[in-house]
């Protein structure tokens, strides 16, 4: 049940969204071997992004070879392998470099493990989940 968020530079047309999300997803059960059926992926698409160097006032949404990008999923901590983390992270690195035209600037995915007693859906956590509380 892992939560991608996606913030990127550049504005996205629904069907390029549609189509990154459904590689995320993809990724995401081919690499740490998700259910795609409860991976959520949310993609703020460069309205409110704020890219610029460390500690300057300025910047831009854009460097001038192309989007910027972050990414981040959430998933529950102990369930993936340090060979399939760094997977993941190749993987949607290249798929959304791909995607958006991205350039060389910081370009980020991160893979952010959530302890099981403080993760969940449906109002049951995941560690209540594989003891069979739900």
């Amino acid at each position: 049940m892992p939560i991608l968020t996606l913030v990127t530079s550049t504005p996205l047309s629904p069907d390029a969204k549609a189509s990154i999300a459904r590689d995320l997803v993809a990724i995401t059960a081919e690499t740490l071997a998700k259910e795609p059926a409860v991976t959520v992926v949310s993609i703020d698409d460069g309205r409110s992004m704020h890219v610029g160097p460390a500690g300057s006032p300025g910047g831009g949404a854009r460097d001038e070879t192309g989007a910027l990008f972050a990414l981040s999923i959430r998933v529950t901590q102990g369930t993936n392998t340090k060979r399939q983390t760094a997977a993941f992270q190749a993987a949607a690195h290249a798929a959304l470099v791909a995607a958006l035209s991205a350039g060389t600037g910081p370009n980020y995915v991160s893979v952010d493990e959530v302890p099981a007693a403080n993760w969940g859906f449906g109002g049951v956590t995941q560690e209540a989940r594989a003891h069979g509380c739900s």
